[in-house]
């Protein structure tokens, strides 16, 4: 009985012992954290750690969660409570100056009014009407406040972006950034020249959908190409098809890089917008001869970037022929309709660029699934300096190669995809189309101001290298951002009502809303989902699906045919009619074969099936049975290691 008793209190003191050490544990080790997730999903960037850090004032963050609404719905608890520890990551670094509020807003509550009053917006699960709120509310001491209306887990990448962006956002109401914008086309609206016939009346022009947007949010001032000078004070310089801009201009679009500017950058080596502007006026030689192209080959050769056609050794064989080469690609090829009806056919030259040809850790890139563009050029990195960073935002399949200039040139007058297709020479690797360039620059204009007479002031007089880091963003097409290729628009009782058709316009107004932010966020870079994918299973299954699918298509082709022969015979008259034994045997070979397909397509899904299930299994047995097998062993260890001790020690 006392050997029972004692047995018993020491599995109670075992147990007490046990507790006390994991709340010990706890509590002093609740500030060690270590993130073993593949993109540091819960770790801040440099960049939100510095914003956290500099905020002037306490600053209340109310996360609104509806914690119990989502106790059942595994995949939005675990992105919430993501949430709730990058917030917590924010409270970490902010030296006392974040406090967090986690509030659950139940139905018929006070939370949930005050959820209603700041604006956040609910949804509901489809298997409920109750309202599910996922937003943040931060407040300073002077009440200013930034609200994120929900958190969608659509935008998983761009969580860490939004929180700060809103923490810098918050304080009083800034004025409006300004956004300079340089353009050879009419793109601000109002008449437009016909250069063919300046003497006839001009044709209003409306302003495209993407200035329209930018008008929206930022302070936008028009630069004409003549200018020689950029105005103070911009936050950011958007400059779309720079044709023939002067030495003046670009020398001041040179300096204001090395002063710290952000600039965007769309150039093009055909501009299909700028060749609809010319009106239809030209006959086929002048067509022939007009350069619809822009370039900025001594400012991109400062800036470690070039296009592609446009290099010396790209021309080194061909000297009179020196222009940036269109980009195109038979895997990307937009589908048109075919002239004379039929088939839609593959326009190479015209790419739809889904979620696997953009940068998915680029901020600017993140999220966008649907890109158009339209006679694209290359863009390649040239410069090999350490304190430039070339980052591709798009890019091409490993399909994609040049377009002849000849055909680019007929295909102005008369386009042609099946000619296109027919002397296209696929290529064998990606080719960039955006990249952004950010680092420290050097001049472009090492001999000074060109607008100097005097050599020695001319010499002495501007920047030579960044005073602060730059920042620019080339995009090798200025089509993807006019309204044809961006926006459907109707007009409605004469008002022009515009829908977007991809996220060409987003793209766009992403990079400017980037740009006009501090250094921190354009440093930020986005992150990974937190449901990750078994990519091994998919691959598995990726490989037997490709394996049936080819031998079904290649059975159901000789099915067709063999259909076919029997339907032509069965047209025929009576004699015609009656199958000879040739034929017979060959339907009955092939229903037989038919048969053993089936079977062995069988066979490869059960395959399938198994492999999947032993890899799960591994998984499950990894994830169950690995941490306690590291305990027992280590378990093991210590008590032979004490065995030992004790031997060695009688």
């Amino acid at each position: 009985m006392g050997k029972r008793l004692t047995s018993i209190a020491g599995l109670a003191v075992i147990a007490v012992i046990v507790l006390a050490a994991n709340l010990i544990g706890a509590l002093i080790l609740r500030p060690v954290k270590i993130d073993l997730t593949a993109d540091k999903l819960y770790t801040l960037s440099p960049g939100s750690v510095n914003i956290a850090r500099k905020l002037a004032d306490p600053v209340t963050a109310q996360f609104y969660y509806s914690r119990t609404a989502l106790a059942d719905v595994p995949m939005l608890k675990t992105y919430a409570d993501r949430i709730q520890g990058l917030l917590r990551e924010y409270q970490s670094v902010a030296g006392g100056k974040i406090k967090l509020e986690v509030i659950d807003p139940r139905p018929d509550t006070q939370e949930e009014e005050s959820a209603e009053r700041y604006g956040l917006t609910p949804f509901s699960l489809p298997m409920t009407q109750e309202m599910i709120y996922l937003g943040l509310v931060l407040r300073d001491e002077s009440d200013h406040q930034q609200v994120i209306p929900v958190f969608s887990p659509d935008k998983e990448e761009t969580l860490e972006y939004d929180i700060t962006k809103a923490l810098s956002a918050l304080g009083p109401k800034a004025a409006r950034k300004k956004i300079g914008v340089i353009s050879s086309l009419n793109i601000m609206g109002g008449p437009r020249m016909n250069p063919m016939n300046p003497m006839m009346q001009q044709q209003q022009d409306q302003p495209w959908y993407v200035i329209q947007e930018l008008k929206n949010n930022f302070d936008v001032q028009s630069i004409e190409t003549e200018a020689k000078e950029i105005p103070d004070g911009l936050d950011a310089l958007l400059i779309i098809h720079p044709k023939n801009l002067s030495d003046d201009l670009q020398y001041a679009i040179d300096q204001y890089l090395l002063k710290g500017g952000k600039i965007l950058a769309f150039v093009d080596p055909n501009s299909e917008a700028d060749q609809a502007a010319m009106g239809g006026q030209m006959n086929m030689q002048m067509a022939m001869s007009s350069d619809y192209s822009s370039n900025l080959p001594k400012l991109f050769k400062a800036w470690g970037v070039e296009m592609i056609g446009a290099g010396a050794e790209d021309n080194k064989d061909k000297p009179g022929d020196s222009g940036p080469r269109v980009i195109g690609d038979p895997t990307l090829a937009v589908q048109v309709p075919s002239q004379r009806g039929g088939a839609p056919k593959d326009m190479i030259v015209w790419m739809r660029l889904g979620e696997e040809n953009r940068n998915a850790q680029e901020i600017i890139t993140a999220g966008l699934e649907n890109i158009i563009m339209a006679t694209p050029g290359g863009l390649r990195k040239t410069s090999v300096d350490s304190k430039l960073e070339f980052t591709p935002l798009l890019h091409t399949s490993p399909k994609a190669s040049t377009v002849d200039p000849m055909a680019i040139k007929f295909f102005a007058m008369a386009p042609d995809p099946d000619s296109l297709l027919r002397d296209f020479k696929p290529g064998s690797a990606e080719i960039t189309l955006a990249a952004k360039i950010t680092g420290d620059f050097k001049t472009a204009f090492p001999e000074g101001d060109p607008a100097r007479k005097d050599a020695a002031t001319t010499a002495a007089a501007g920047l030579k290298s960044s005073e602060k880091p730059g920042a620019v963003i080339v995009v090798a097409d200025t089509d993807m951002i006019s309204d044809r290729f961006s926006v459907n628009v109707q007009n409605f009782l004469g008002y022009r009502i515009a829908s977007l058709i991809d996220d060409n316009i987003p793209f766009a107004i992403n990079a400017v809303d980037n740009f006009a932010g501090s250094q921190d966020l354009i440093a930020l870079r986005s992150r990974g989902r937190s449901q990750r994918p078994l990519t091994a299973v998919r691959k598995l299954q990726q490989k037997a699906q490709d394996e049936w699918k080819a031998q079904e298509d290649a059975l159901n082709r000789k099915i067709q045919e063999a259909n076919d022969r029997l339907s032509k015979l069965q047209r025929g008259d009576s004699e015609k009619r009656i199958l000879d034994q040739a034929l017979m045997k060959e339907v009955s070979a092939l229903r037989e074969e038919r048969a053993a397909a089936r079977e062995e397509l069988r066979n490869v899904k059960r395959k399938l099936r198994e492999g999947v299930e032993r890899l799960s299994f591994v998984v499950k047995a990894v994830n169950i049975a690995l941490i306690p097998f590291l305990i027992a062993v280590i378990s093991i260890a210590i008590a032979i290691f004490r065995t030992n001790r004790r031997r060695v020690a009688s």
